[in-house]
């Protein structure tokens, strides 16, 4: 019989089916040799001798002895067993500096996955990149030493929101600013200088101390301030504070909007756009985003959730120090972030500014 006669279809690369093994069986049994079997089912004669071996199990014959038989049925049953189990191997299985290198981002560094994906793709130093859901994978596996989802500060269970009530009417000192009002640099991210500010409160119970956030749009550059409680007095004095910590000339020249929402606290827009140097002078313009509307001021409610990492909601804020706050500060400024294609808010930012200089 000439091969062009098999009935089979050119199977080159392809694996053996079930009704394969049945003729083989049947095949073997009537005595037929490999060779004449790997011309019937179109495939080398050495798949049919290892086909063979791997496929032959002991059988009780009628006279209670046993031979050692090919069995096309538990053939099939074997190769499926064996697909189920059959995977890539570990992308960082021969990598140990890659392990380490992940390892070291989340436990030391406070990393998410999605930000090693992105550093690993943007710096391009080791064998392999992987991708977040492989990180991810990796870390719900235990393929990375000591780390789970518990040491993940992204993967905590968050709390439905209930309808909220709804609040009393507040009356500004004056017709305060909208949103809609400001200029379309900040509403394009197109400069610098157009800031979202809020406050991040301790829990029911605690101290009154709280922190004033600040959050430049394009940059995603922020300036965390300690104030000892959330009146309008504590907010002015603490933005006050950051002016002069970047001085209250060079505050003016970087600085144009800032936009708040209605809290109590931010009612006194004057003041806070009046320099604290120079009470004639204005350093800022103040708008207000408008009522039940935080998506409009989503710069700052991100960040305030990258503080909260640190600082998580119930805490009392008061029981931690300036220097802590600066270094909480700090590490989000030099924090590598998908919306800057993994750069730090803070080399944009002073990218920005060197920029303007020049």
């Amino acid at each position: 019989m000439e091969q062009k006669n098999s009935i089979r279809k050119d199977g080159k690369g392809k694996h053996l089916t079930l009704d394969d093994r049945l003729i083989m069986e049947g095949s073997l049994k009537a005595g037929q040799k490999p060779s004449w079997i790997a011309l019937i089912l179109n495939c080398d004669r050495s798949t049919v001798y290892r086909e063979k071996k791997r496929g032959t199990f002991p059988h009780t014959n009628s006279d209670l002895t046993t031979s050692m038989v090919y069995n096309g049925r538990r053939a099939q049953e074997l190769y499926e067993s064996k697909m189920e189990t059959k995977g890539p191997g570990l992308k960082i299985g021969c990598d140990m500096k890659l392990h380490d290198f992940i390892r070291n981002k989340i436990l030391g560094e406070h990393y998410a996955p999605d930000v090693i994906a992105g550093v690993l793709k943007k710096n391009n130093a080791y064998s392999v990149t992987l991708s977040t859901k492989t990180i991810y994978n990796y870390i719900e596996s235990g393929y990375i030493r000591g780390v789970n989802n518990y040491t993940l500060k992204e993967k905590t269970k968050r709390k439905k929101r209930g309808k909220g009530k709804k609040r009393a009417k507040k009356v500004a000192f004056k017709s305060k600013k909208s949103i809609r009002k400001r200029p379309s640099e900040a509403d394009d991210r197109k400069e610098v200088g157009h800031l979202e500010g809020d406050l991040i409160v301790s829990g029911t119970g605690m101290s009154a101390a709280a922190l004033l956030t600040i959050v430049d749009r394009k940059s995603r550059y922020a300036f965390i301030l300690k104030i000892p409680d959330k009146t309008q007095k504590s907010v002015i004095d603490g933005l006050s504070k950051m002016e002069r910590r970047i001085g209250a000339r060079r505050f003016r020249e970087i600085f144009k909007t800032l936009t708040l929402d209605n809290g109590s606290e931010f009612l006194d827009w004057e003041s806070l756009e009046r320099s604290s140097v120079t009470k004639t002078i204005k350093r800022i313009a103040v708008y207000f985003a408008d009522p039940f509307s935080s998506w409009q001021r989503g710069t700052n409610e991100n960040f305030n959730g990258m503080v909260r990492k640190f600082i998580p909601k119930g805490a009392d804020i008061g029981k931690y120090t300036n220097k802590e706050i600066r270094q909480i500060e700090e590490w989000i400024n030099n924090y590598p972030r998908r919306i800057l294609d993994y750069t730090s808010a803070k080399d944009v930012f002073e990218g920005e500014l060197s920029g303007c200089q020049a």
